[in-house]
């Protein structure tokens, strides 16, 4: 986590300890937090849309 960089504000609830997100580790959002890729065995990337993994959404 020391290398993961929030958001102004992302860091700013986590700094505050009135937030309930306040020291929450997993704290991010949409601007600041991780993307995933999926790729194949041999390491390509799949092209393939989160309506096609998550058909239930």
């Amino acid at each position: 986590m020391a290398e993961f960089e929030m958001c102004a504000p992302c860091a700013r609830e986590y700094g505050d300890p009135a937030d309930r997100r306040y020291f929450s580790q997993t704290n991010s959002c949409g601007s600041c937090g991780i993307s995933l890729t999926l790729c194949d065995q041999d390491r390509r990337l799949l092209e393939v849309g989160p309506d096609k993994l998550f058909p239930q959404l």
